[in-house]
């Protein structure tokens, strides 16, 4: 498009004869007032077909997470043993129950023979299963609303039907199913059965192996009144709903039955769903009377979906062909050789002079600009000509001749007003439109917050819960007709952030052709005696492919990878953050036997949706997302605030030396000696606990010994008469070597989430988490070697060095940022499990974590002081104070990295849960149908996995 939009030497020559003008090296739309026919067209089917794209390209392909309804079996240990059971259980579509059949809604299919097979092999009759889990694992992992990695579970128990008091019997009243109040299922009988409210038909026989079967399906989301939803209710011994109101409604005719409701029916004062459930961690946990020993739990592998929406893909295919076509078009058609880059202009006007412009060499935009809008304002017409002097020229007047005024000029003046404006008003747009959704989202999840969830904070960045979907829109939520409508919604604020990108890509574009501009006012000396000190010349970027003697091909993203790298960067992480705060959910209900749930089974749509498709959002995200946006803006800003340099104007360089001082070898021997005791240490304990995720310790300890040892080697030579290879190693392996440090810190703010079951309490989900940061921090660690290896290798080449210095500080600052909002990601996980109850924080007491944070605190001090000493350095240059006194580099450097060593190794984070008494997985042998077990009590014990 910028091809297309570039003028061609034509169309600027007759720009110029009327008394106009036209950008160059920029994305313009005032070029297309100059452009015609074909390339006007191409330049529209390029344009106009990303907007489509951009809305649904990312999600024409897109994952569904599937939520497991499954059935709770109560039994005792002899289930898995293939001891028979009351043939009755299950079958509630029987004789004398068929009659209350349709008004409880019970399930069907529910085949304790096929999962008692199962457990007998140890493999689920699909694509699972069976793991034992002790108590506190079984309720954590049935604790979920969304299930997307077990089902069926059986609790095994050792209390006997008859000895049960809590279970209540179910009786019609008025054709209404309802529990009696005071009825005792078995009432100490040891034969029969009874249908109970909670776990179905109950059997009351003393030689049975199964007890009860209780099904579990709840909507994800849309639980109308007057009831109250209650996820994974059975944990806590409670109901599934609970009504509103107190009299109860007849669900068949609508009517409200004059009957008041037992207190057992009545709302508890906290729902299991509301965080009930942590109460029952390391206690006596009992299911509706049944004291839980163990579970045996049908675990599964891969349940998720990859899904393509044919219709958006076909939009996909026909705007991407649109687009292919013009390219196409324009590589074989368009043969009138724009000037692309500013040094296609300057290459060309070299070449053929450009009459009407004669004598105007200091002519700059905002002249062209005030005697535009003057002669506008004068004419109330369009512009035909400048009026300043007398001599008329093609479509000028001849400009009188200006002397030259050295200004201090800023990079933001190369862009105009206009260009600033469209810039920050779309940015503007865009932090007002995540304003509004964080507002939505703050004003929806205020009627939902629950203990689980005390704040909007406590959600992390993409998470799939009831309170964080989109349900109140009148859109489609199931079925194909809602996939369209979502993927449009969770893709256009992408759309808008890319419109950002585009304004402030124009910004840094200006700015960046002004800067080249200045460079090519370069003088170099003739002079020999000078010859070391002058400035080198800068050669034309142009975009012909095949450029001629000194020219150099333009940049492959139009900017300078100074500039570029970390402007695609922030562009990356914002849209990243953009797509962790709304999003496209789609989940699909699977039964206890694995099959989908289309709308309308299991009740689906009655009472709420089971499989829904819908958006999400995550407001900790859409206020990073801001933040990501606002940086975004800012880095164009700050580049703006830069002085433009001419370096025709700087003074002469001094011929540069490798030191401003001369090396100590005390200090560099000292801590090569230091360093080398460190990674010893360091080596042992990684050996002897095989913490492979801190080996960043050992490389990062390596690459600080070989650092200074190389210092203490130039120390050993006399002054400015230095090698230059141990320079350019202390050089490069001390500004680097914190990167490996990191790298492995990152790695235990994972661990720790992920062996202490903290992921509802993290800023990032464990799974992200250490990914994020290390690629962060290997992105960061890329630009302080390339940096390095620049002003390593470019002593005698002042442009280059100052290309690396500026790289250098750069990784150096993102560094620092992804370190940030490290801290603050741990800060937060240690805040909202120390605020925990105790009841609840002992849950998650598998390993010291406070410890372990507090390590992560305090190594995380030492290595942002030794980052912002870093930064302050690179940016005072090479004359800058901190360069020039060696000791900074030894109290702000060296000594917090060894610091950081020796802590870690003092405070060693060996992250291991506590060893657990018991089994989580087992084999039971083949047992013949209905037939007792053939094996001794030694084959029912439990194998560690």
């Amino acid at each position: 498009m910028q091809i297309l939009c570039a003028p061609s030497r034509k169309a600027v020559d007759d720009a110029h004869r009327k008394g106009s003008w036209l950008d160059i090296g920029v994305p313009s739309l005032r070029n297309l007032a100059w452009i015609r026919g074909k390339k006007l067209a191409l330049w529209l089917a390029l344009g106009l077909s990303s907007i489509p794209l951009h809305l649904v390209y990312n999600s024409t392909f897109f994952v569904s997470t599937r939520n497991h309804h499954y059935d709770v079996y109560v039994a005792n240990d002899r289930f898995a043993d293939g001891v028979d059971f009351d043939g009755f259980i299950g079958k509630y579509d029987q004789p004398p129950y068929y009659a209350n059949y349709s008004l409880l809604n019970l399930p069907t299919g529910s085949d304790p023979i096929v999962v008692q097979s199962a457990l007998a092999q140890n493999v689920s009759s699909k694509e699972g299963d069976f793991e034992r889990l002790e108590k506190n694992d079984c309720i954590g992992n049935y604790s979920r609303i969304i299930l997307p990695d077990r089902r069926n579970v059986i609790l095994v128990t050792k209390t006997k039907p008859a000895h049960n008091q809590q279970l209540h019997e179910i009786v019609t009243f008025n054709e209404t199913a309802l529990p009696e109040p005071d009825s005792i299922s078995c009432n100490g009988s040891t034969t029969g059965h009874v249908l109970t409210s909670e776990l179905g038909p109950v059997s009351c026989a003393a030689n049975s192996s199964l007890y009860g079967i209780a099904h579990y399906a709840q909507p994800v989301v849309g639980l109308q009144t007057p009831y109250y939803r209650n996820w994974y209710y059975w944990v806590c011994s409670q109901q599934g709903y609970y009504y509103s109101e107190d009299r109860l409604v007849d669900e068949l005719g609508g009517e409200t039955l004059n009957i008041s409701m037992p207190d057992f029916m009545k709302p508890p004062k906290e729902l299991c769903s509301d965080g009930l459930w942590e109460d029952y961690l390391n206690k006596t946990w009992s299911v509706y009377g049944f004291e839980v020993d163990y579970c045996l739990s049908e675990k599964l592998r891969g349940q998720c979906s990859l899904n393509a929406a044919v219709s958006l893909l076909f939009v996909v295919i026909v705007f991407n062909f649109i687009k292919l076509v013009a390219i196409i078009s324009t590589i074989y058609t368009i043969k009138d050789n724009p000037l692309i880059t500013i040094g296609d202009a300057i290459s060309s006007f070299i070449e053929e002079e450009d009459v009407t412009t004669r004598g105007m060499c200091l002519l700059t935009r905002d002249d062209v600009v005030q005697q535009t809008k003057h002669e506008r304002e004068k004419q109330k017409g369009p512009l035909s000509r400048f009026r300043r002097g007398s001599v008329s020229r093609g479509g000028f007047q001849l400009l009188s001749p200006k002397a030259f005024e050295p200004r201090d000029l800023r990079w933001y003046r190369a862009a105009s007003k206009r260009r600033w404006i469209t810039a920050l008003t779309l940015t503007l747009l865009a932090i007002l439109a995540l304003t509004g959704l964080f507002i939505y989202a703050a004003t929806q999840l205020s009627t939902d917050l629950t203990p689980a969830y005390p704040t909007v904070w406590s959600f992390g960045f993409h998470t799939t819960t009831p309170y964080t979907l989109i349900t109140h829109w009148a859109l489609p939520l199931t079925g194909p007709r809602a996939v369209v409508p979502m993927v449009l919604i969770s893709n256009l604020p992408q759309t808008l952030l890319s419109a950002v990108y585009l304004g402030l890509n124009g910004l840094l574009t200006s700015m960046s052709l002004a800067r080249e501009w200045a460079a090519h006012a370069a003088i170099s000396s003739c002079s020999a005696s000078s010859s070391s000190s002058s400035l080198p010349l800068r050669s034309l970027r142009v975009s012909s492919s095949a450029p001629r003697g000194d020219q150099r091909t333009a940049y492959f993203l139009s900017l300078p990878y100074r500039l570029a790298v970390p402007f695609a960067a922030l562009a990356t992480a914002a849209h990243w953050l953009l797509s962790q705060s709304l999003y496209m959910v789609k989940v699909d209900a699977v039964d206890a036997r694995g099959d989908l749930v289309h709308d309308g089974a299991d009740g689906g749509g009655a009472y709420g949706y089971y499989s829904i498709t819908t958006c999400g959002y995550s407001p900790p995200a859409i206020v990073a997302s801001a933040v990501g946006i606002v940086a975004f803006a800012a880095f164009v800003c700050g580049v703006g605030a830069k002085r433009l340099e001419d370096d025709a104007m700087a003074s002469d360089q001094q011929s540069y030396r490798l030191y401003e001082y001369q090396p100590t070898l005390i200090g560099a021997g000292i801590f090569s000696a230091i360093f080398c005791l460190l990674i010893a240490v360091h080596i042992w304990q990684l050996i002897r606990n095989k913490t492979w995720h801190m080996v960043g310790f050992f490389i990062g300890g390596l690459f600080e010994l070989i650092g200074y040892a190389a210092r203490a080697t130039s120390a050993t030579q006399k002054e400015d008469q230095w090698s230059i290879e141990p320079y350019l190693i202390q050089s490069t392996f001390l500004l680097v070597a914190p990167s490996f440090f990191a790298a492995s810190i990152y790695s235990v703010l994972g661990r720790i989430i992920a062996l202490t079951d903290g992921d509802a309490y993290a800023l990032i989900k464990k799974r992200w988490v250490t990914v994020f940061f290390v690629m962060a921090d290997v992105f960061a660690f890329l630009m302080q070697a390339v940096g390095g290896g620049l002003m390593a290798m470019s002593t005698a080449d002042p442009a280059r060095y100052k290309l690396g210095q500026h790289t250098i500080v750069g990784g150096l600052i993102i560094q620092l940022v992804v370190y940030f909002m490290f801290f603050v990601s741990a800060a937060t996980f240690y805040q909202r499990m120390d605020s925990l109850p105790p009841v609840k924080k002992q849950k998650h007491a598998r390993i010291d974590w406070q410890q372990h944070l507090v390590t992560l605190f305090v190594v995380s001090a030492f290595f942002m002081i030794r980052t912002i000493f870093r930064i302050v350095e690179y940016a005072k240059g090479h004359d800058g104070y901190l360069v020039v006194h060696e000791a900074f580099l030894y109290v702000f450097d060296a000594l917090p990295m060894a610091l950081i060593m020796a802590y870690m190794s003092w405070k060693y984070p060996v992250l291991e849960r506590k060893k657990r008494e018991g089994s989580h997985r087992f084999h039971l042998a083949r047992v013949s149908e209905r037939g007792p077990s053939t094996r001794g009590d030694e084959s029912l014990a439990s194998e560690t996995a």
